[in-house]
Parts: C-alpha cells; structure tokens; sequence
C-alpha cells in the first residue's frame, strides 16, 4: 500500500512513515531496518508527527480519530474520536 507521510525524529536517526494500509512503522536511518509499528487505525493514515521530545507519536487518518502512542510501552496511550470526517494532519504544540 501506499506510503502517505515520512517523518525524522527530533532527536534520534530513525523516520516514521504512515501508510494506507492502516498502520505507521518506525525505520533505522540509514539501514532502513523495522524497528516498531502500530496498529490500531481502522483506515489509511495521512497525518503523522513526533512529540518536540521524541517520547510519544501521534497519527491521524480516514477513520477521524487520532491516536497517541507510547514509546515506552510500546502500545496506544489516547484515542480521540470526536471527528465525524477524515484528519489529514496532526502536529505538536510545543
């Protein structure tokens, strides 16, 4: 499927991409190595962006939720699903 955003970390050698088949990855720059991905989107994703500290990553896409995610546990720290339409971008305030 189709690879909707590519992100850099802010601190570290590692890119995130979202995809249009439902999840994002995390790849070692420049090796390209998977180093963790995430499901839980019921639709392809557009919106993709790491926290200012690198600790958390929040995604967006065609199911009008956003989500945040926990490096440190590895798994959906928040879902946000008051949007009646798709979310095709997502950032940080910092």
């Amino acid at each position: 499927m189709g690879v909707s955003k590519v992100i850099c970390h802010p601190r570290k050698s590692i890119i995130a991409t979202a995809s249009d088949d439902y999840t994002w990855k995390i790849w070692t720059v420049p090796n390209g190595e998977l180093i963790m991905s995430g499901e839980g989107h019921k639709d392809w994703l557009s919106g993709l962006c790491f926290h200012p500290r690198g600790s958390h990553l929040a995604t967006a896409g065609g199911d009008g939720t956003f989500k945040i995610w926990d490096f440190i546990n590895a798994s959906c720290q928040f879902t946000f699903s008051e949007h009646s339409q798709p979310i095709w971008s997502i950032d940080w305030h910092d």
